[in-house]
């Protein structure tokens, strides 16, 4: 029988993959009351609310063969988080991207800065933050100034109780500029939240014939027979106590949250951008003839369109349903432009593929107009 340490994430897979490849008996304990670790969920009766007890957590991974292994376990609500911080009396999007930018600074500056942004380091690139405060440029410079002394100082100083210049680089690089115009605080292609729980996710991987869980059960109880019992033990606790902190504690951060319930539909609002969200005929042309033929020069763009799409381009930029994506190897290397998370969000996708299949017979460029004209008809509710 194996002994497995920790009913959280890690612990249950590690004894479900045991119980059904190995066929082996795995024992798992945990000293809590509950299974699931860090990410225990639980539906609050009263208000029909699902509360995650030690904090919101996000599932997110580009490995496939990980999100199917635990899809045959839930469903999966898709889920991309976009946090809002305030700066100078603004809403704005984090982390901080070509959009924060824009949110922030008049348009030619946002230009201006976007354009040596990506120049200098490429596009879809983090940066972090202090390697901004050594560039002579001024206005990248500036821009590193701002946001250490808006974000990154006060965030870090919050999060890790020191200051910045006293914290590890593979530390602070977790806050920089990410030139791009993807404001998700992951870029993973699978990224949700189990529909009924995590607890319940776990509670399903942890159903098996030769798995028991033991609740209430300090490992440290355990007496040294009760141990010899097992072939192989998998501890998945805090190191440091395993080895009873003989070579020293690590300098763990925790958090203590107070859960209230407020009588509010939505408590905070989503950040908005300049300007209406609704799409005109011309916008929809455009996007539909990006979406199906990414990614796609702007002259490419003009040719389909039979018109100029420059500013098209740029309102769907703006609006962070178009990005641009790279550089094509067409004489003079122009933009290639591909459609964004938001795109997806817009439309109710969950990928690109989930786009509707043009006709097999269709040529012009008005079938997908059309096509995806429905979409955002049925979306939006417009009839």
């Amino acid at each position: 029988m194996y002994l497995i340490v920790g009913a959280g994430i890690s612990g249950s897979v590690l004894a479900n993959l045991i119980a059904e490849r190995l066929n082996q008996k795995v024992l798992i304990i945990d000293r809590r009351e509950h299974i699931a670790g860090n990410c225990f969920d639980y539906l609050n009766a009263n208000e029909n609310i699902t509360v995650h007890k030690y904090g919101p957590h996000i599932f997110h991974t580009n490995n496939k063969e990980v999100w199917d292994y635990l899809s045959n376990f839930t469903k999966w609500h898709y889920f991309y988080l976009k946090p809002n911080v305030m700066i100078e009396g603004n809403r704005v999007s984090l982390p901080f991207t070509l959009k924060t930018l824009r949110e922030l600074f008049s348009i030619s500056m946002a230009e201006r800065i976007e354009n040596k942004l990506i120049t200098k380091y490429g596009y879809g690139v983090k940066v972090p933050i202090l390697d901004f405060q050594k560039s002579k440029d001024k206005d990248l410079n500036f821009i590193g100034k701002f946001v250490y002394e808006n974000v990154f100082k006060n965030y870090t100083i919050k999060q890790w109780g020191l200051k910045p210049e006293e914290i590890d680089a593979s530390v602070t690089a977790r806050v920089p500029i990410y030139i791009s115009n993807d404001s998700r605080y992951f870029q993973d292609k699978y990224q949700a939240i189990p529909i009924k729980g995590y607890t319940k996710l776990i509670e399903n991987i942890l159903n098996h014939k030769n798995i028991t869980v033991q609740l209430n059960t300090d490992y440290k109880t355990l007496s040294q027979n009760e141990i010899k019992e097992f072939k192989t033990i998998f501890y998945t606790g805090a190191i440091d106590e395993y080895f009873d902190y003989q070579y020293g504690e690590l300098p763990y951060r925790s958090l203590k949250f107070d859960i209230m319930t407020i009588d509010k539909e939505y408590y905070q609002k989503l950040i908005t951008t300049r300007g209406s969200n609704t799409l005109s005929q011309a916008a929809l042309e455009t996007l539909a003839i990006i979406a199906y033929n990414q990614p796609i020069t702007r002259a490419e763009v003009d040719e389909l369109r039979g018109l100029a799409s420059i500013n098209m381009i740029r309102k769907l930029m703006a609006k962070d349903l178009v990005k641009i994506s790279g550089k094509s190897n067409l004489p003079g290397k122009p933009n290639l432009y591909r459609t964004t998370s938001e795109f997806l969000d817009y439309f109710g996708l969950a990928t690109i593929s989930d786009l509707p299949n043009l006709p097999i017979e269709a040529k012009e460029d008005d079938d997908e107009q059309e096509l995806f004209t429905s979409i955002y008809k049925e979306e939006n509710n417009i009839f």
